[in-house]
């Protein structure tokens, strides 16, 4: 079977979707189907966001409609759909979260996608959650109701396979999992940070963030108490870059507002490392004895002293759950069309 894959910003951006359209084009290719992916140009790489974003629209509304006429399956993995695609029976819409859903949100990505994803759903086509969190808020919303809905979790092939043979020493630094998104809250993460863990002069790295380090900047210059050489913003990693900034961690946080899933929390379990976390459903179903989760200061305390005075270097690496699933329900998926 041919599929398509909507990679647009595969090259663009090293972490997010292009990590889970990696992991579910293998998890395809496993099953013997070939699968082709369409991706941002080369020359508009380095362009402003605002071009790729215009990019983006044209590539997904007029490029993938024609190009799925070819194909037996067409994957959309950016919460949006194509308009004229979704005619095309064996469309797929990935569904990561619910946060441009809110009808309060009047900006153009917003609309953009509450209307793709109306087409989308008004036509019955599949649609696939990233999380069993984020398929329990579609029921709840009665979202998606013509369609067969379905969970496509994020996979985890190609982060395991980086990992394989590395090892290195742990280290003082807490990695801070994060983004420039609003419900990332990186100021209300670093706010966290002055109340306790600079308190103990605990330094920490920023994860997700690509070098940009102006969030940073500004609260630093609002927060003169704060040792700035404590923080430290990590550029753009290669994957083993990244399973090294991991494994070099004293311990991974996770701090957000709202997400679909937590792919950090994943991760920091297949690197042998502890997770202080938000209490936000996904991250709640991610947790284990590995994870302590937070929902306001004295919590981040006490999970902060609770990690510790553990002994985090006899922690084993744990093999995610999410693959066997992804498998399953990919094979589940290809066997009956919409």
């Amino acid at each position: 079977m041919r599929i398509l894959i909507f990679n647009f910003f595969s090259g663009v951006m090293e972490r997010g979707i292009p990590i889970y359209c990696r992991n579910l084009r293998e998890a395809l290719e496993m099953e013997g189907h070939h699968v082709v992916e369409l991706c941002c140009p080369v020359w508009a790489h380095g362009v402003p966001k605002s071009v790729q974003n215009v990019l983006f629209m044209l590539y997904e509304q007029l490029l993938m409609p024609v190009l799925s006429l070819f194909h037996s399956k067409s994957v959309y993995p950016y919460n949006t759909a194509s308009v004229l695609g979704s005619l095309h029976p064996g469309a797929l819409l990935i569904v990561h979260d619910f946060i441009p859903n809110r009808k309060a949100d009047k900006s153009l990505v917003a609309r953009y996608v509450r209307l793709t994803q109306w087409v989308h759903a008004a036509l019955g086509r599949d649609v696939a959650c990233v999380s069993t969190a984020t398929y329990r808020v579609a029921v709840k919303l009665k979202a998606f109701t013509r369609s067969r809905r379905l969970v496509l979790p994020n996979g985890f092939w190609t982060f395991r396979a980086t990992i394989r043979g590395l090892a290195f020493p742990q280290g003082d630094e807490v990695l801070l999992c994060t983004g420039i998104g609003q419900n990332k809250d990186l100021r209300g993460a670093l706010d966290l940070y002055a109340s306790t863990l600079a308190q103990r002069r605990i330094p920490v790295s920023l994860l997700g963030l690509a070098g940009d380090a102006s969030i940073t900047q500004r609260w630093l210059a609002e927060h003169p108490e704060i040792d700035p050489t404590l923080i430290r913003v990590l550029p753009r990693l290669t994957d083993t870059e990244v399973v090294e900034a991991y494994m070099r961690s004293r311990w991974v946080w996770v701090h957000s507002r709202n997400e679909g899933y937590g792919r950090s929390i994943a991760e920091a379990k297949c690197c042998a490392k502890y997770t202080i976390a938000t209490n936000i459903p996904p991250f709640r179903d991610q947790k284990d004895h590995t994870v302590q989760l937070y929902g306001d200061r004295k919590s981040f305390e006490d999970a902060v002293t609770v990690l510790e005075h553990l002994d985090r270097s006899a922690l084993p690496p744990q093999e995610p759950a999410e693959d066997r699933l992804l498998a399953e329900n990919v094979r589940q998926w290809l066997k009956t069309g919409s």
